[in-house]
C-alpha cells in the first residue's frame, strides 16, 4: 500500500535530518522554544516548548487526516479551525503516570521536582484529547482507560511498529544473561538495581548494553566482577547480543505504555524473564508463549534464571509466530489502513 506522508517535527539540539525525505512527500521543521519561562505556564513545559503557529498555518493548507505522535503534540487538535479534520492521537503513554513514574525513580532533587511539577500539568492537558477523533493506543488497559475518560473519542488496540516480519531464534545456547535499555533514564538504573540485586548469589553472566553515561554506570558496576557493560552499542552489536543471550531480564516499576523492548526479546531472544507489570496490558499470557517466564520474587526470579541457563534452546517458533503475529509491520499497517481510508 503506498500513501503519501507529509511530516512535520519539532527539534532542539538534533538537525533535521535529510533521510527522513527519502520517504516522505514532505517534511516540516519547527524548532522548540526551550525558553526558561515556559517551565512558569499552566502547560507542560513539553506542550509549551513546542510552538504551534507555523505547524497551524502549515495544517490548514490541506484538508489530510491528522495522527499526532504522543499527548504533548495534541495542543494543535482544540484550535476550531480543524474541528471537521480527522484528528488522530497516537498513546503510548498514560503520560502523567509516566513521569509520576519517572520522578519516583530520580535522585537529582531538582529534576524530580521538575517531573513531578510535569506529571501534574500532564494531568491537567490530558483532558485535550477530547478534541481528538480517534485514539490509537499502544496497550490494551491505557485504551480502556483512555475510553472511559474520554467516551466520545474512538479508541483503538494498535500496538508500536517494530520492525519485526517474524521471529527469528537461535537454537542451542548462550553464556550470559542480558538487560538492555535506555540506561540514562533513572526508572531503567532502577530496575537494573533490582535484577542486580536478585541475582546476586548467582554469579551468572550479565551483560548490561544501552544508551550511557559509561564513565558514570562503569563507577556503578565495577564492584560486580560478573557483570560487563556495553556502552551505547550500535544496532548490529545490539542485535547480537539480543540473539546470542541465553536468557534476557526485564523488570519495570510502572505499567503504562507497550515496552518494546519486550518486543525485541520475543522476536528475536531465546528464553525471557521478566514481572507481570512488563505484561500489563499487552494481553500475553506467559503460560501460552514459549520461552517466557514471569517472576515477581527476587528469589523466584533468580531460580527462573538459574534453571534457564541450564536448559539447551529448542525454539517453538511456529508458537513465537502465532502470538506475535498482531505485532507485525504488516498487521499494524492493515489496522491502521482501515481506520484511514474505509
Amino acid at each position: 500500500m503506498q500513501v503519501q506522508v507529509h511530516l512535520h517535527c519539532y527539534y532542539h539540539q538534533r538537525h533535521p535530518h535529510a533521510e527522513l525525505e527519502r520517504y516522505c512527500t514532505s517534511v516540516h521543521y519547527y524548532k522548540r522554544d526551550m525558553g526558561w519561562w515556559n517551565h512558569l505556564r499552566i502547560l507542560p513545559f513539553t506542550v509549551c516548548s513546542r510552538p504551534i503557529k507555523a505547524l497551524r498555518k502549515t495544517l490548514l493548507q490541506d484538508q489530510y487526516p491528522i495522527i499526532a505522535e504522543v499527548l504533548h503534540t495534541i495542543r494543535i487538535f482544540k484550535d476550531p479551525a480543524l474541528q471537521h479534520r480527522l484528528k488522530i492521537y497516537r498513546h503510548s503513554n498514560i503520560e502523567h503516570q509516566y513521569y509520576r513514574a519517572l520522578a519516583r525513580a530520580e535522585r537529582q532533587v531538582l529534576k524530580k521536582l521538575y517531573l513531578y511539577l510535569e506529571s501534574f500539568k500532564l494531568l491537567y492537558f490530558e483532558t485535550y484529547v477530547k478534541y481528538a477523533t480517534q485514539v490509537w493506543a499502544v496497550n490494551r488497559l491505557d485504551a480502556v482507560q483512555l475510553q472511559n475518560r474520554y467516551p466520545k473519542v474512538l479508541n483503538y488496540y494498535i500496538p508500536s511498529f517494530n520492525g519485526h516480519a517474524a521471529p527469528v531464534i537461535k537454537p542451542g545456547t548462550g553464556d550470559y544473561i542480558l538487560f538492555h535499555g535506555n540506561l540514562n533514564i533513572a526508572e531503567n538504573i532502577l530496575a537494573l538495581d533490582w535484577i542486580i540485586n536478585a541475582l546476586q548469589h548467582t554469579h551468572i553472566k550479565l551483560i548490561v548494553a544501552g544508551k550511557c553515561n559509561e564513565r558514570s554506570l562503569q563507577s556503578k558496576l565495577k564492584s560486580y566482577s560478573w557483570i560487563q557493560l556495553v556502552c551505547s552499542p550500535d544496532f548490529d552489536t545490539m542485535h547480537q547480543l539480543i540473539s546470542n543471550a541465553h536468557v534476557h531480564v526485564l523488570y519495570t516499576h510502572q505499567s503504562t505504555g507497550l515496552k518494546l523492548k519486550l518486543l525485541e526479546v520475543l522476536f528475536h531472544g531465546r528464553y525471557v524473564v521478566c514481572n507481570s507489570l512488563m505484561l500489563n496490558g499487552t494481553a500475553f499470557n506467559a503460560n501460552r508463549i514459549w520461552g517466557l517466564h514471569v517472576a515477581d520474587r527476587p528469589q523466584d526470579f533468580a531460580n527462573t534464571v538459574k534453571q534457564l541457563m541450564q536448559k539447551q534452546c529448542v525454539p517453538d517458533i511456529a508458537n513465537r509466530a502465532l502470538v506475535l503475529q498482531t505485532f507485525t509491520d504488516s498487521t499494524l499497517v492493515k489496522q491502521i489502513s482501515q481506520l484511514l481510508f474505509d
